[in-house]
């Protein structure tokens, strides 16, 4: 598989083994410019480099937002900006993650939704 319509007809076809795509940056990148209505199932994909990671986390969709969010493997700084995201069920996943560390959740504690805090307090056993 090397071009955008290739991976939009394997999603098409085969979403388990879409899923399991692994491509580089440029690729990724690629499919959300010529195609974005697949960010839906780009951002399902388990083996995403960290800078698509980070480009989804700041999608403007926030289902979109929220599938990042409840990834087990996200950099730090993607990790940053969803725990202040203005949607309260992007910022309930980052207090739920359990790879979320100790720092984002420190910072989630003063969240401006009651349950995000109730959980990131149960987290950090306060």
């Amino acid at each position: 598989m090397n071009t955008v319509q290739e991976y939009a007809n394997l999603v098409n076809s085969d979403f388990k083994v879409a899923r399991a795509v692994i491509k580089d940056s440029v690729f990724w990148h690629e499919v959300i410019r010529c195609m974005p209505e697949l960010k839906s199932e780009v951002v399902l994909n388990k083996f995403l480099p960290d800078d698509i990671l980070l480009a989804l986390a700041k999608d403007e969709d926030a289902d979109i937002r929220l599938c990042v969010a409840m990834k087990r493997k996200l950099p730090h700084e993607a990790l940053n900006i969803l725990s202040i995201d203005e949607n309260d069920s992007v910022r309930m996943a980052i207090a739920r993650n359990p790879k979320s560390p100790l720092d984002i959740l420190e910072k989630m504690k003063n969240d401006s939704w009651t349950e995000v805090i109730r959980v990131i307090r149960g987290r950090l056993g306060d």
